[in-house]
C-alpha cells in the first residue's frame, strides 16, 4: 500500500503541471489577442508546494476547494440551458461555433481531472494519516465545499432573480 505522502507528491505535481498548463494557456491567449482579461491561480501553485511536501492540511484544502469547483460546475451545467429558455436576450447573444467545443472540452477535462484529485486524496492512507493527526476528515471537506457553493449560488441566484424581476416590471413595454 502506497503512503500518504507518496498520494500527496502525485497529486501535487499533478496540480502544478495543471497550474503551469494555465499559465501558458493565459499566455499563448493574450499573445494570440483571444482575450484581455487574465488571472493566475496562485492559490493552486501555493497549495500544488505544499502537497509536494506532504502537507496534509493543503489536502483537506484543496478537497474542499476541488469539491466547491465541481458543484458549481454542475449547477452551470444545469442551469446554462434553463437560462437560455428563460431569457431569449440570452439565446440570440450565444452562437454555436467552436468556442462552445473547446469550452466544453476544457469543462470535460477540468471535471476529469478534480474527480482525479478527490479520488486520489480520499485513499485510505491518506484518510488514516489524517486521523492520526486528529484532523478534519477529507470527506466532511468536500461535502462542506459542495454544499457551500450550492447553498450560495441558490441564494445569490434567488436573490439576482428578484432583483431582474423588479428591473423587467420596470421597463417600458
Amino acid at each position: 500500500m502506497e503512503s500518504h505522502a507518496l498520494i500527496l507528491r502525485r497529486v501535487g505535481a499533478a496540480l502544478l503541471a495543471y497550474f503551469a498548463l494555465h499559465l501558458f494557456s493565459m499566455v499563448f491567449d493574450y499573445a494570440t489577442d483571444t482575450t484581455h482579461s487574465f488571472s493566475v491561480d496562485l492559490l493552486s501553485l501555493v497549495l500544488s508546494l505544499l502537497l509536494l511536501q506532504g502537507h496534509l492540511g493543503a489536502a483537506r484544502w484543496i478537497a474542499f476547494f476541488t469539491s466547491a469547483r465541481l458543484a458549481a460546475t454542475a449547477l452551470g451545467v444545469v442551469a446554462l440551458p434553463l437560462v437560455m429558455v428563460w431569457l431569449p436576450e440570452v439565446r440570440s447573444e450565444l452562437a454555436l461555433d467552436a468556442t462552445w467545443v473547446w469550452g466544453a472540452g476544457a469543462v470535460a477535462l477540468n471535471v476529469a481531472f478534480d474527480v482525479w484529485r478527490l479520488r486520489e486524496r480520499s485513499d485510505a492512507p491518506v484518510e488514516d494519516a489524517r486521523a492520526v493527526t486528529r484532523r478534519g476528515s477529507i470527506r466532511g471537506a468536500i461535502y462542506w465545499g459542495a454544499g457551500l457553493c450550492i447553498v450560495v449560488t441558490l441564494l445569490g441566484g434567488t436573490l439576482f432573480g428578484l432583483v431582474y424581476a423588479a428591473y423587467r416590471r420596470h421597463l417600458p413595454r
